[in-house]
Formats: C-alpha cells, sequence, structure tokens
C-alpha cells in the first residue's frame, strides 16, 4: 500500500503578558513551534497580522520541511538515489525557493 503525506499547518492567535518580540523576529519554542509577539495595537492590523504571519510562517515551514526532508532521505533505498546523480539532491522542480 503507498503511503502519502500529509501536511498540517495550525495557526494560533493567544493572549499573552509577554512583551512584544525584538525587532518582531520569531522565536522557536520548547516544542517547535515559532511564535511571536506583537504589540496589542496591532491587533486590529490587518497589515501587521498579514505580516508577522508570514513572518512567523517562513521558518516554521523551513523548519519543517528540513526535518521532513531528512528522514524521508534516510527511508530511500541507495539505488534510487542514482537516479539523480547519487547526491540525493531535489532535482530542480523540487527544491524550494528562499525567497519570501
Amino acid at each position: 500500500m503507498v503511503k502519502n503525506i500529509k501536511l498540517r499547518i495550525k495557526v494560533e492567535f493567544v493572549e499573552t503578558e509577554e512583551e512584544p518580540s525584538p525587532d518582531r523576529y520569531p522565536q522557536e519554542q520548547a516544542d517547535g513551534a515559532f511564535s511571536l509577539v506583537l504589540p496589542q495595537a496591532d491587533e486590529l492590523n490587518i497589515s501587521a497580522l498579514d505580516r508577522a504571519a508570514l513572518d512567523v510562517s517562513f521558518p516554521a515551514l523551513r523548519e519543517a520541511l528540513s526535518r521532513h526532508l531528512a528522514e524521508a532521505g534516510k527511508k530511500t533505498p541507495t539505488t534510487n538515489r542514482a537516479a539523480d546523480g547519487g547526491s540525493g539532491a531535489a532535482r530542480p522542480s523540487q527544491r524550494l525557493s528562499s525567497r519570501r
């Protein structure tokens, strides 16, 4: 039986008494999630919320993709890697853009 993969993303808005994130830079949490604390003044600012969502999702997605590819690479038989030159590198159509 073929095993497919499922990608899940969950976004939460949680009230907190933590200080806003310095330089609005997302921080990785102990559970592997990334978070960013915005000032209360941004709660109804769609531009600030949109930017924060993008800023938090980018490192979270990159980390999840990196973990997945490392684990999937361990499962791939070495005979299948010969088709891509033996490096295990992604084909151009599979490469991820680092642009946001």
